[in-house]
């Protein structure tokens, strides 16, 4: 047997007896990075999808723009089952590494202390209830999912261990015009602009 042989080999029961001392059963895990874990069933190694984080309404809707007077509520899933996450509304937009930061909080309901469910899920919780008195400012934010007993890591966002709804694009966008508003801003928009137009025919009618 040569050399490339006997290495392979080596390889081989190495693996082997990693699997045989922390598979059990139908099946287990192993760290395959000192934050990322895989799972074997069936014979084939995979790893968990990534978190998905989302912006909802009480009722889980999704939802990326709010009005005074509603609440803002997250789901989440695909985190770590069964663990302690504080959830922070951040200005956006948060990068890798940065710290969290208790004064861009808007809500006192936030930094908010939860449990996961077995299945690494969320339902829809309250972050933050928009007072009915609050300006419309247009602000963007993102919601992270900052995992507690962390190390060094707790408290500033890191993507392999935290979660967050978007490092690309805004998370949510609040405090919002109320959808009437909108409505009736542009149907008044939209009357004087007839109003106009029909003034302008006159005009040019007479002037005939």
């Amino acid at each position: 047997m040569n050399r490339n042989g006997l290495i392979l080999i080596m390889g081989i029961a190495l693996l082997l007896m990693v699997a045989s001392t922390q598979v059990g059963g139908s099946g287990a895990y192993f760290s395959v990075t000192e934050t990322a874990t895989a799972t074997f069933q069936t014979g084939v190694w995979w790893l968990p999808p990534a978190p998905n984080i989302v912006s909802c309404d009480g009722n889980g809707n999704e939802r990326t723009q709010f009005a005074p007077g509603e609440g803002v509520y997250v789901k989440a899933s695909g985190l770590e089952g069964s663990s302690a996450y504080k959830i922070w509304v951040q200005d956006e937009p948060v990068a890798e590494g940065d710290t969290l930061v208790l004064g861009e909080n808007p809500s006192a309901e936030t930094p908010k202390l939860v449990t996961t469910q077995p299945d690494g899920s969320l339902q829809a919780t309250l972050i933050w209830q928009i007072p009915a008195s609050a300006a419309v400012t247009y602000h963007e934010y993102d919601i992270v999912f900052d995992k507690q007993s962390n190390g060094d890591n707790t408290g500033k966002y890191n993507a392999s261990s935290d979660g967050i709804d978007s490092t690309s694009v805004v998370g949510f966008v609040a405090p919002v015009p109320e959808l009437p508003t909108i409505i009736m801003l542009s149907m008044g928009l939209a009357g004087l602009a007839g109003w106009l137009v029909l003034r302008r025919r006159r005009t040019s009618v007479v002037s005939q």
